[in-house]
């Protein structure tokens, strides 16, 4: 890795569902030895407190229930200069925290 933190925001409509997320990608980002010098912090909101929010994270992942509402999402990433992308319907439904994990790296380190 060639960073030193990874801050990750995942939003969705009130900041629930995505919980399960959170912890599958912090047990990933925890038994990662590429990961072990990072320091990673992970945490979900509800896509209406993204303001209040955004500066404290590197990356915004939106949930792909809430994909209709990118466009003003984006629009408040872009204003903060933070990378933002949904997260793949599939990975989300298979709670598959390795590949959205990858994904935030691949966002933070192509920004």
């Amino acid at each position: 890795m060639n960073f030193d933190r990874l801050h990750v925001l995942l939003v969705c409509n009130l900041g629930a569902s995505t919980g399960v997320m959170v912890t599958k990608m912090k047990e990933v980002a925890a038994g990662s030895e590429k990961l072990k010098n990072t320091d990673i912090r992970i945490e979900a909101h509800p896509a209406g407190e993204l303001r209040e929010y955004i500066e404290d994270f590197d990356v915004v992942m939106v949930g792909p229930q809430i994909k209709h509402q990118f466009k003003m999402l984006k629009e408040i990433a872009d204003a903060s200069g933070k990378p933002i992308q949904v997260i793949d319907t599939k990975d989300y439904g298979t709670v598959n925290g390795a590949n959205i994990l990858k994904d935030a790296i691949i966002l933070k380190t192509s920004h």
